[in-house]
């Protein structure tokens, strides 16, 4: 989030990724939701929009899912995902 908002959008990305790859570990899928989220915000303003419709579609696959544990900060849920899809 801290890359986006300073418009560091290529590191953004890559950061992204990794935490991709670090919550398809966990299995959780808020924070999948969530990476998918970022990578789909980070590929739209890196002009890749097709790249970036593909992870946010895909990110809302795994917010249906999501049935978060209280404790969890507010993370990408469904509004976001299509709010950054329209």
């Amino acid at each position: 989030e801290v890359y986006y908002y300073n418009n560091l959008l290529q590191l953004g990305q890559q950061q992204a990724n990794r935490a991709l790859i670090a919550a398809q570990q966990t299995g959780d899928s808020v924070f999948i939701a969530d990476a998918f989220n970022f990578l789909g915000l980070f590929s739209m303003n890196l002009g890749k929009n097709e790249e970036a419709v593909n992870y946010l579609s895909t990110g809302l696959g795994y917010t249906r899912s999501t049935n978060p544990r209280s404790g969890y900060l507010p993370l990408s849920e469904a509004y976001h995902l299509h709010g950054n899809l329209g």
